[in-house]
């Protein structure tokens, strides 16, 4: 049931442009089918790919869901004139928004008032505005994801993460009163943050 809201969203895993490099939306994935499996109403599903990051304590899982919004091609070629190509990504937006939720291919009026279209090129630039607020870069994406980027750990890695704090912030105590053992709690700290550090890693986001 998932496939065609993917399609519809423009979702792959490469770029798209020069030699096509590849990038990882599996999150963003994971949450439309996860919505599919729930039965998330339409209203909500609606709300978080589009504004997701923008809800009042929004979550990982809203902040992941619009991904929606990066779904776009991505170029890095050399050559390429960055500006045009941050104006390409905002107009991809405009354009698949206006057809994946109002029916509307409102393309044209990109470049031109059109007399059988239901929108004006002023109203097409007003829904542009909104999409030109992401701090992101015209070329982009040559190793992985392009910025920016969220780190997006697991309920289970959230899990292990919150356990490892907490040992941490146990072991920095017991360091304060047990000052004979410092050098051997030392060493056990060392490995917990090594630990985090290697959880924080694999958790990092698409």
């Amino acid at each position: 049931m998932a496939v065609d809201w993917l399609d519809a969203a423009r979702f792959a895993d490469t770029h798209g442009y020069h030699i096509d490099s590849g990038r990882d939306m599996t999150r963003w994935r994971e949450y439309v089918i996860d919505s599919f499996n729930k039965n998330l109403p339409f209203d909500q599903f609606t709300v978080e790919q589009l504004a997701g990051d923008l809800l009042p304590n929004a979550t990982v899982t809203h902040k992941v869901a619009s991904g929606f919004n990066r779904n776009h091609m991505i170029n890095f070629e050399g050559g390429a004139i960055p500006q045009e190509y941050h104006n390409a990504y905002i107009v991809d937006r405009v354009n698949t928004t206006t057809t994946v939720w109002l029916g509307l291919t409102a393309a044209c009026a990109q470049c031109h008032d059109h007399k059988y279209d239901p929108i004006t090129q002023k109203e097409y630039y007003q829904l542009y505005a909104f999409f030109h607020n992401v701090p992101e870069n015209g070329l982009d994406g040559q190793q992985g994801n392009a910025a920016p980027m969220l780190k997006a750990p697991t309920t289970e890695q959230e899990k292990a993460l919150a356990r490892l704090d907490q040992q941490k912030k146990d072991l920095e105590a017991k360091m304060q009163k047990d000052v004979p053992n410092l050098a051997k709690l030392k060493i056990e700290l060392s490995k917990l943050n090594q630990a985090r550090s290697e959880l924080r890693r694999k958790s990092r986001p698409p």
